[in-house]
């Protein structure tokens, strides 16, 4: 432990030096330790002590640490550290008022540590600012006995003059330690930040704002706050930073720009404030490419949605001028039949009504074409020759095509059958033709071909026969990346307004429902080639058809249809064919006549779409009349599902309009006896 030598006692103007001197440090002085142990010094030097120490009062705990010393052994400053607030020695210094202690005191009012050390003289001043301590010097000797009134008169002055100083450095630290900690925050913010002053000059930024935008820090300090804008929102920007100034606005979303020209579309908040002590704006910028990818796949969706929903319009109209239609064809495809039934082969209107179920036969297909728009799934597999499913297709193409459109088949003979539904192959060549036609701009040649395949669908399964249908094209062709996604609902290529991208997904499920396959092959300006491939297969044996018999007389068949053109088709088909008849034009009133004479009726008749109570609920009524009862369904508009469900709970069979009079009798002579 090194001890100061006592010094002499001072003259005034010594005092007065080292006064000057001690202000003249202290404004220099880089920082709080410096301060004070410029205190410490001047304290032990104006009193003439050997050793001391300063210590630092906490403002916010109210206590107080040893912040520098000298001259003290280590026992004394182990034990006088620290002061709680607390502790009679706290409590003494925040009492704002100088103690010593001489010679005599120590040894008997102080504790032993003070007289293990062997100090004589000790010596408390408080230094205060404002008449609020903030530290306190302590001055000690070991030499001698008593500090002099004029030292403690001029540690009293002096300790105001350090005051000044070490308050103006506390709050400087505190200042340096406040902006540390707001740049700490400043830079860990991910949004850019920007201090602006008046003139929209950039003062501060984050480095979110240099690293991002591709700058060095320096390239943006001072510039105008336009050069990280696109230069066709400079205007905007310049208009928005006014409004900003004047408080009329303070949020806008212009997108930052790059160095390297890309941009960054960005939300930005803006509020007044001060920098440096003048004023200035704080704005925040918050990057929006989620949320703009986010709203721009939202209206994708909401496009994609509306084109479903319209599609879905489409279907249910389609179905309805189907059903319409069907019920018209009935009546006259049935009136028409029975009236030929009823001349002579030579009579002049059988030419007539051959022109008449001719054009039936024309709105059926028609019908069954608008059917396959608006019902889902394959409802009806029949064993079909491709050929022949083409060869209708080509037909309405021949009409649909552009005439810059060269159609040329090439269907192979002797082709095996397909287990399929063939107006949904109807359909999905039709996509595939248009979709082509679209490719060649309207020009150029379309080829359709059919063959036999001998091949495995995936590597390592075993090779069969399949049957094939390629759609070829010389168009534009597509590139790999479209060819990855033209099977996904919505995808599309079309512009807006011109495709639902519905088509090839909808070509997608058919050859799924049927356990086939499409295959793509396609380059950019050589054209597509679509090939879909079915199962080939035999068809099964067909057990003979039994030859028809006698119908009793009073063999009584329930007719129910909302349609009075249809109802009176039915019953002049009935009768015809021998059985009498019994009306109803709804659910309700079937139920009442069925109830009231069950013993004669045989087989009930029902249309499936009726209003009030439609067909499967009336079939549903008419077994809780009887459990037994015989019902057939007929309808020119259906859905799969339901009438899966009606065959399964028990409903005889389905007869699909627009029927015959052959058909009729084809479909209901075969039951199981009728009563």
């Amino acid at each position: 432990m090194e001890r100061l030598q006592p010094i002499p006692r001072l003259t005034e103007l010594e005092i007065l030096k080292i006064q000057l001197k001690l202000s003249l440090d202290m404004s220099q002085a880089q920082d709080l330790d410096e301060i004070l142990k410029l205190c410490m010094f001047a304290g032990i030097e104006i009193s003439g002590a050997d050793c001391g120490g300063v210590y630092l009062i906490n403002a916010s705990n109210k206590d107080m640490y040893l912040h520098c010393h000298v001259g003290l052994g280590e026992a004394f400053i182990s034990a006088a550290r620290y002061y709680s607030k607390d502790s009679p020695n706290m409590r003494i210094v925040m009492n704002n008022q100088s103690i010593y202690q001489n010679h005599g005191e120590i040894h008997d009012r102080v504790q032993q540590v003070l007289l293990d050390e062997g100090l004589k003289a000790v010596g408390v001043i408080p230094i205060s600012h404002k008449g609020v301590p903030v530290a306190c010097l302590n001055v000690a000797s070991h030499e001698l006995n008593e500090f002099s009134d004029f030292s403690k008169h001029t540690l009293a002055a002096t300790a105001a003059q350090m005051g000044l100083y070490v308050q103006k450095y506390l709050v400087e630290s505190q200042l340096k330690d406040s902006m540390s900690d707001l740049f700490s925050l400043f830079e860990t913010i991910k949004d850019f930040l920007f201090i602006l002053d008046s003139h929209g000059k950039m003062l501060e930024i984050n480095k979110v704002v240099y690293e991002r935008l591709g700058y060095e820090k320096h390239e943006l300090l001072g510039q105008s706050v336009l050069i990280v804008h696109p230069p066709e929102h400079h205007p905007q920007v310049i208009q928005i930073v006014g409004a900003m100034i004047s408080g009329e606005i303070d949020q806008c979303v212009i997108p930052l720009v790059c160095k390297n020209d890309n941009l960054i579309p960005v939300q930005t908040f803006v509020t007044k404030g001060t920098w440096g002590g003048k004023e200035a704006f704080i704005g925040v910028s918050r990057d929006i490419s989620a949320q703009v990818r986010s709203d721009f796949e939202r209206a994708q969706l909401l496009d994609q949605l509306h084109q479903a929903q319209k599609m879905e319009a489409i279907g249910k109209l389609a179905g309805g001028v189907a059903h319409d239609m069907n019920n018209v064809l009935t009546s006259i495809n049935g009136i028409s039949s029975v009236m030929q039934l009823d001349l002579d082969s030579n009579h002049p209107m059988n030419e007539d009504i051959n022109h008449i179920l001719s054009a039936c036969e024309r709105g059926r297909s028609l019908t069954k074409n608008l059917l396959g728009f608006a019902r889902k799934g394959k409802f009806d597999p029949k064993y079909v020759a491709l050929n022949e499913v083409v060869t209708e297709a080509l037909a309405l193409l021949k009409h649909t095509l552009p005439k810059g459109v060269s159609l040329r088949p090439d269907l192979s003979p002797d082709l095996r059958l397909i287990h399929a539904d063939a107006t949904q192959i109807v359909h999905a060549l039709l996509n595939l033709a248009l979709n082509a036609s679209d490719a060649m701009s309207g020009r150029g040649t379309l080829e359709i071909i059919t063959r036999g395949e001998h091949r495995a669908r995936d590597q390592g399964q075993r090779a069969q026969e399949f049957i094939c249908l390629e759609v070829r094209d010389d168009g534009c062709g597509m590139s790999p990346e479209t060819q990855a996604h033209i099977f996904e609902p919505f995808f599309t290529t079309k512009r807006k307004g011109e495709g639902t991208g519905l088509g090839l997904s909808m070509v997608y499920g058919t050859m799924e429902s049927h356990g086939g396959w499409v295959e793509v092959d396609s380059e950019v300006t050589r054209g597509t080639r679509m090939r879909l491939y079915f199962p080939s297969t035999h068809p099964r044996r067909r057990a003979p058809t039994p030859a028809p018999r006698e119908v009793p007389m009073k063999t009584t068949i329930l007719f129910v249809d909302d349609e009075d053109l249809v109802r009176a088709a039915g019953r002049r088909m009935l009768e015809r064919i021998g059985y009498r008849v019994r009306l109803a034009s709804d659910g309700f009133e079937a139920s009442a006549l069925y109830e009231a004479h069950r013993e004669e009726i045989a087989l009930v008749l029902s249309d499936l779409n009726m209003p009030n109570l439609d067909g499967a609920a009336t079939f549903r009524r008419l077994k809780a009349i009887d459990p037994d009862v015989k019902v057939f369904i007929l309808s020119g508009y259906f859905h799969e599902e339901t009438v899966n469900a009606l065959l399964a709970d028990g409903v005889l069979g389905f007869i699909p309009k627009p029927y015959d009079l052959e058909t009729l009798k084809e479909k209901i002579c075969h039951l199981v006896p009728l009563r």
